[in-house]
């Protein structure tokens, strides 16, 4: 089997991966296996606060997740997917309550990157994507990194090269009046506002 045949067989029986991304190793679950996902959680040690974002295979699997997208992420997303660009929007309902944290509300992406949209592909679900260290610890770029910070919490640790971004995704709210960046990345507030000109900084909103 292939490193990501082997990781689809272990998702598909509620276990957790870790794998290269186009940013950092990212963990990643089954969205919809709610055990799966409080797996994530535990691993991390990462309070059931703090919603986890989710890579998707294509765009077009926004519609697996994301109830009524507004128009603006489309934009987006065909002007920086695949890539390191996270949008939060409505959350259907079936999506694991650690994943939405019980907001309501999902963040997704496509990265560029073959491992993690191959996985999401093959299991037929959109794959958990945040970053596959304990919470408070650095983010990393390599498997050998990974093993070393969770151990064996984690079933597989798919081996590869991470992308050259050196920050993590840019996160962009679309639930709110008015598009909102929650996290600076490595997509620009500049390069944003070339596709949706109303987007603001987090600092700017009242």
């Amino acid at each position: 089997m292939s490193p990501v045949e082997i990781a689809v067989s272990a998702l598909r029986r509620g276990g957790i991966v870790a794998f290269p991304t186009d940013t950092y190793y990212g963990l990643g679950a089954d969205v919809f296996d709610e055990h799966a996902v409080e797996r994530v959680l535990e691993a991390k040690g990462r309070p059931p606060s703090s919603p986890l974002p989710v890579l998707l295979a294509d765009a077009a699997d926004v519609a697996k997740l994301c109830l009524k997208p507004p128009p603006e992420l489309a934009r987006l997303a065909e002007a920086f997917w695949p890539g390191p660009l996270t949008v939060v929007a409505q959350a259907l309902d079936g999506v694991a309550q650690g994943v939405t944290a019980g907001r309501g509300t999902v963040g997704v992406r496509v990265p560029d990157h073959d491992v993690p949209r191959s996985i999401a592909r093959r299991l037929g679900s959109p794959i958990t994507g945040t970053s596959a260290n304990i919470s408070g610890n650095g983010p990393h770029k390599t498997g050998i990194a990974v093993e070393d910070d969770l151990g064996s919490s984690v079933d597989y640790v798919i081996p590869g090269d991470c992308g050259t971004h050196g920050a993590a995704s840019t996160v962009v709210d679309l639930t709110g009046d008015s598009p909102v960046v929650l996290r600076a990345g490595a997509i620009s507030l500049a390069d944003l506002k070339q596709i949706v000109p109303g987007v603001k900084a987090q600092s700017e909103v009242r």
